[in-house]
């Protein structure tokens, strides 16, 4: 079966399934949440064009979070949309990237495995907040080469397929584990380069890279502690490797790696006469082994984080 025929059929079933659930839906709770970090250690990668050291991505960025979860008689659902801006000048101004999940419920042991569920997923994205001179106007190697960004035509849409595990961990309000069949896109980079085309540094690239599938393994917990004044929540996301192939056919591994992403918030609206659990201040820190893939690109970010539940 072509890549293309398993997004789509991966893509129909998961819109069956919620127009399903949803017509048979009855729904527990829900829960709205808008969320802005702010940090100034995030990475880039550093290349060399024509000579010039270039960091390809902004250090520093402010992320708008939006969220919402539900929870239903079959199951639930998860949505976020992240909008990141830059701060640094010279940058692509925004990128965005989200990911919308169901869980249906298949058992419920008991004990320590809670619930048993499938778990199919879909994440998105544009726009990588690219250096807007990462690749100057200009000609390399006799190729005339006028274009100033190539990473804007950097568009996703990746499909997943999970089953997972709801465990009874001690003080855990839950704390998940997935594993995920990661379907890829033909995700489309560098689609605006000329092709073929050389980096300046003899690196031949030849335009509209594909990637294949792999797998993914998700942690994901909330801690509520200190009678709910504190929360410790978080991500644990464990990627395998991949090939990346162009049209040439040439092949580029892609290293596995993880993102390990807790945050530590405090109930700050509580103290502000608010009510409990809708206003938190407090931490984020990402540490992402073997960011996009390269085995030399690793991030070690803190971001201040606020939070408000409506």
């Amino acid at each position: 079966m072509k890549r293309t025929d398993i997004r789509l059929v991966i893509g129909t079933f998961i819109i069956l399934l919620s127009l399903t659930s949803i017509a048979s839906a009855k729904m527990i709770w829900q829960d709205f949440s808008l969320s802005l970090l702010s940090g100034s250690r995030y990475a880039g990668q550093e290349i060399t064009i024509a000579g010039n050291k270039i960091q390809t991505q902004s250090e520093s960025r402010n992320v708008v979070t939006f969220e919402h979860a539900s929870g239903h008689s079959w199951g639930g659902t998860f949505l976020f949309i992240d909008y990141l801006t830059s701060r640094s000048s010279g940058y692509d101004k925004d990128a965005v990237y989200a990911e919308v999940l169901l869980s249906f419920n298949i058992a419920k042991p008991g004990g320590f495995i809670k619930n048993i569920y499938f778990s199919p997923q879909w994440e998105f994205g544009r726009g990588d907040n690219g250096r807007d001179t990462a690749i100057p106007p200009g000609t390399y190697n006799n190729i005339p080469f006028p274009i100033t960004n190539a990473s804007r035509g950097n568009r996703f849409n990746n499909y997943l397929l999970g089953f997972g595990f709801d465990l009874a961990m001690p003080k855990a309000s839950y704390f998940n584990v997935t594993l995920y069949k990661h379907f890829n896109d033909d995700q489309v980079l560098d689609s605006r380069l000329p092709n073929p085309y050389t980096d300046g540094t003899g690196n031949s690239i030849v335009g509209g890279r594909s990637r294949e599938h792999n797998e993914q393994l998700t942690l994901a917990w909330r801690f509520d502690l200190k009678d709910g004044q504190i929360r410790f929540d978080g991500f644990l996301d464990i990627l395998t490797s991949f090939d990346f192939k162009n049209k040439r056919g040439d092949r580029t591994r892609v290293h596995s790696g993880y993102i390990f992403v807790p945050q530590l918030k405090f109930d700050i609206g509580r103290l502000m006469g608010a009510k409990p659990k809708k206003l938190w201040v407090g931490g984020e820190w990402s540490y992402w082994k073997n960011k996009f893939g390269n085995k030399d690109w690793d991030e070690n970010n803190l971001n201040f984080l606020l939070t408000w539940h409506f």
